[in-house]
């Protein structure tokens, strides 16, 4: 998407005013800063989750915890809604109640 962005710009300016390519811009501006907002989040949350993922004695969720941080990483939402779907009602309350707290609480709603 951003690769392709001067071209983009540049098409949307000889064909616009350059109003509507100040809001382009500054839409793309607030979309940037959101995406980086939520890789900080990422971040935050995979570090927590690393430091109790070694602790956690069920391999099971260890292994499903693993790669629902891998998948997250890569925005695969549809990958990580599988991995939640296929725990148990007492692996999600694990997942739920010990892993998604603190930075990682935006991410709760992921999981159901």
């Amino acid at each position: 998407f951003f690769t392709s962005l001067p071209s983009v710009l540049c098409v949307f300016y000889s064909n616009s005013n350059p109003k509507m390519l100040k809001v382009l811009i500054a839409s793309l501006v607030l979309l940037s800063a959101a995406s980086a907002q939520s890789k900080k989040e990422q971040a935050a949350c995979a570090k927590e989750v690393a430091a109790k993922v070694k602790a956690e004695p069920d391999l099971g969720l260890r292994i499903s915890v693993i790669t629902g941080l891998f998948l997250q990483g890569l925005g695969d939402e549809h990958g990580l809604k599988r991995i939640a779907d296929g725990l148990t009602p007492e692996r999600k309350d694990r997942v739920r109640n010990y892993y998604l707290i603190g930075a990682c609480l935006p991410f709760q709603s992921k999981l159901d």
